[in-house]
């Protein structure tokens, strides 16, 4: 499946690009699965810049501003109340549908679906590209 896609939506003759691998749905939502399966970042911290509540599928903690935040990319993104059967590698999960989950895909200091801000520290070249791709 994974190659009739990008033969379809591939031109013979000129290389991919970048514009066009991101037009590929299953390319991409493998490439997602990839990275929820083995985070290019583990272990992720901070420090709060202000006092707020942290909110979990089932607790309520107050974070104070200075105190130390840390998160574990590989046990986040295992969650079984976000991923059903989170152990199973599938390559078509973030596809249709399934895009709502990029939401819950946490690297960059924020969601797959966030764009880059002052505020938020994700990477400004998280949507662009400059190699092509042979």
């Amino acid at each position: 499946m994974l190659r009739e896609e990008v033969r379809k939506l591939s031109d013979p003759s000129t290389s991919l690009s970048f514009d066009s691998v991101k037009d590929m749905e299953l390319v991409n939502s493998v490439v997602y699965e990839t990275l929820r399966f083995n985070p290019p970042v583990t272990l992720q911290s901070a420090r709060a810049r202000k006092d707020f509540e942290l909110t979990s599928h089932d607790s309520v903690f107050d974070i104070k501003k200075g105190e130390l935040l840390c998160g574990y990319q590989p046990l986040a993104m295992r969650d079984g109340r976000v991923f059903d059967e989170p152990l199973s590698f599938k390559p078509d999960w973030f596809v249709g549908k399934g895009k709502e989950l990029l939401s819950c895909l946490f690297w960059s200091n924020g969601p797959q679906t966030g764009s880059p801000s002052e505020s938020n520290k994700q990477c400004a070249g998280k949507d662009y590209g400059h190699r092509r791709l042979r």
